[in-house]
């Protein structure tokens, strides 16, 4: 489902292309309107207006092929510093999702 940011809206995980690199843009820590879900929106780039929001999720336990825990065990837990990081989309399946960070 696309996420609305301003007055742009982009397209969320559905459109994250396995293999492609982007670039960590913004973590923005939220909660749900309705049912006061809590998570993190994680704005990606990939070049040549391909920017895409995904909802990271927050979970009792943290799976490491979870969306957050994909993120988190190899950018580590302190949000503030993803902001400006290139990683990979190695895998992103439903329950089997992995990034890796790139140079």
């Amino acid at each position: 489902m696309p996420e609305i940011t301003g007055n742009q809206v982009l397209p969320g995980d559905e459109a994250v292309k396995e293999g492609k690199i982007y670039k960590i843009v913004s973590v923005e820590k939220f909660t749900s309107e309705v049912q006061m879900f809590s998570g993190y929106r994680v704005t990606l780039d990939g070049g040549k207006h391909d920017q895409l929001a995904i909802p990271l999720w927050e979970r009792q336990t943290l799976g490491r092929k979870s969306k957050l825990g994909a993120f988190a065990y190899p950018l580590g837990m302190d949000t503030d510093k993803w902001v400006g990081k290139n990683i990979r989309i190695v895998f992103w399946i439903p329950r089997n999702r992995q990034i890796e960070v790139v140079q």
